[in-house]
């Protein structure tokens, strides 16, 4: 969802298409977690928690939905429950295609924990991977701004850059639209202000 304009109605759909889809089949656990995701970047988390945990019923091995409900967690307020959830979905799927997000949202974790040296780990981690999104910088920049490291921030914020030419501090707070957690928000800016990220 890259355009804030569009967001509202993008994620209407998301919930109706949702809810018809496990209306359609019960027991398809794509369906329960798909509506999960949904209601969760809605700020609808107890209903996400829900529909996430029938997923994980109808299918304990599925490692997709141990993940949304990793990142469900995160932004209940739950994030030592949330890493335990991540972690369960990297072991259960190593390889799988969305690797770089399983550790950019563990890397959020330990941010909202406060603990940055962790975060900068696991963000290290996801910026590994070959299909890596330009946010995963945006992490590893701001952990590293907020551990006062300036000169390895900076160099993390120009690959950002490079990969997002526009990005700026609006950009990182439009695109948490689905936190909860104001101060989460404030604590990245000031990360990314020290890495060098300016306001526009």
């Amino acid at each position: 969802i890259d355009e804030p304009k569009d967001r509202a109605a993008r994620l209407e759909t998301a919930l109706r298409q949702g809810r018809h889809a496990v209306a359609l089949d019960e027991l398809d656990c794509f369906c329960h977690c798909a509506l999960g995701r949904a209601l969760c970047v809605t700020h609808q988390n107890d209903e996400a928690l829900a529909a996430l945990d029938v997923s994980l019923e109808l299918n304990p091995s599925f490692a997709q939905a141990y993940f949304a409900q990793g990142f469900n967690m995160l932004w209940h307020g739950r994030e030592i429950e949330a890493e335990t959830l991540l972690d369960r979905a990297i072991m259960l799927s190593p390889r799988d295609s969305h690797i770089s997000a399983f550790h950019h949202v563990r890397s959020w974790a330990h941010f909202s924990l406060g603990e940055y040296d962790i975060a900068v780990e696991f963000a290290r981690r996801a910026t590994r991977q070959p299909n890596v999104t330009y946010q995963a910088f945006a992490t590893l920049a701001a952990s590293l701004g907020l551990l006062g490291d300036r000169a390895q921030a900076e160099t993390v914020a120009a690959e950002l850059l490079q990969r997002k030419p526009n990005y700026n501090i609006e950009t990182a707070r439009q695109e948490f639209f689905f936190c909860n957690d104001v101060g989460f928000i404030d604590r990245f800016a000031d990360g990314l202000r020290v890495a060098g990220i300016t306001n526009a």
